[in-house]
């Protein structure tokens, strides 16, 4: 079961660490088009009709790309928030595989529930068993 656990754990970082670069790519590509989004101002003439306390259709449309950038921005930096957090889950999915500790092993699990990786959380769990198995005096 420990050899299982170092092949899932090894699977697991592979993985987080192909998350959060595609993460990072995917940031960048978002926060590019929430630029475009702030600096262009024309073009959508929506909101004019929804919103007549706008004066023209420049101005809703204005209105309307500064509300895309805006999303568009919070969905970028959530991106890269995430592209981080899967970069440590993979770090620490490596340190787990490499000094075989408990307290890696429930980092594991922990970041890897949150980055949504089961591999790497079977193989902290089968490394949590092991762990256990080799060590009566921690139960």
């Amino acid at each position: 079961m420990k050899k299982a656990s170092r092949i899932l754990l090894t699977v697991g970082g592979v993985i987080d660490m192909v998350c959060g670069i595609t993460l990072f790519i995917s940031a960048f590509y978002v926060l590019i088009a929430a630029i475009v989004f702030f600096s262009t101002g024309g073009g959508v003439s929506i909101f004019y009709t929804y919103y007549p306390e706008v004066d023209s259709a420049e101005e809703g449309a204005a209105m309307a790309m500064t509300i895309c950038g805006i999303v568009y921005a919070f969905a970028g930096l959530l991106c890269a928030g995430l592209g981080v957090l899967a970069i440590i889950a993979s770090r620490k999915s490596f340190a787990a595989r490499d000094n075989a500790k408990k307290g890696d092993y429930i980092t594991v699990i922990v970041l890897n529930a949150i980055c949504d990786c089961p591999p790497a959380i079977i193989g902290a769990i089968f490394g949590l068993i092991t762990y256990n198995k080799e060590n009566p005096e921690n139960k």
